[in-house]
């Protein structure tokens, strides 16, 4: 009998660590299975609040965890695919940072402050952007979807940016087409 307990933690343990790609949507969810290159670091000093710097020269939020040095390329290397330059690469670290301390699976839910986020970058569902017509909607992402991987929360995340820039994480936290 505590064999098959211990077999089962580990079975579930796995589970855990293996994402699961949706049967009922067409979006392919982004694992992490290849390397991300090697991200834009060490990264210099930018003009945010608690902006600071691990050992490795990794951004993240004084008051937050920072994201390790694989877990920043992954976000880094989301963002650079749709463009970013390496300054936006950085920042976006730090956001994960701030958001969710790096962690996909990350959710905030207060309805006193209207808030039901989702994955590192705190994507807000009751802000509209998973709606078929939302900015994240549009690109078949749900709120289940992006907590399958860090690739997948980088991904969403990256998209939102193309379409709204800093916007969804500065004040006043809303939707401002990149210049």
């Amino acid at each position: 009998m505590k064999r098959r307990a211990q077999l089962l933690v580990v079975l579930v343990a796995l589970a855990c660590l293996i994402p699961i790609p949706a049967s009922s949507s067409s979006l392919t969810i982004p694992v992490d299975v290849r390397p991300a290159p090697r991200g834009p670091w060490p990264a210099p000093v930018q003009d945010e609040a608690k902006w600071s710097l691990t050992l490795d020269g990794i951004p993240y939020f004084a008051a937050r965890p920072a994201c390790t040095v694989h877990q920043a390329d992954i976000i880094a290397d989301q963002f650079a695919l749709d463009g970013a330059d390496a300054a936006t690469q950085q920042w976006a670290v730090y956001i994960a940072s701030r958001e969710g301390g790096c962690n996909y699976r990350a959710v905030t839910v207060n309805a006193a402050t209207r808030d039901d986020s989702h994955c590192t970058f705190q994507l807000n569902v009751l802000s509209g952007t998973f709606a078929p017509t939302g900015e994240l909607g549009r690109h078949g992402w749900t709120a289940d979807l992006v907590q399958r991987s860090l690739t997948a929360c980088a991904d969403a995340a990256s998209d939102l940016w193309t379409s709204c820039g800093r916007g969804p994480w500065t004040p006043p936290y809303a939707c401002r087409p990149p210049k």
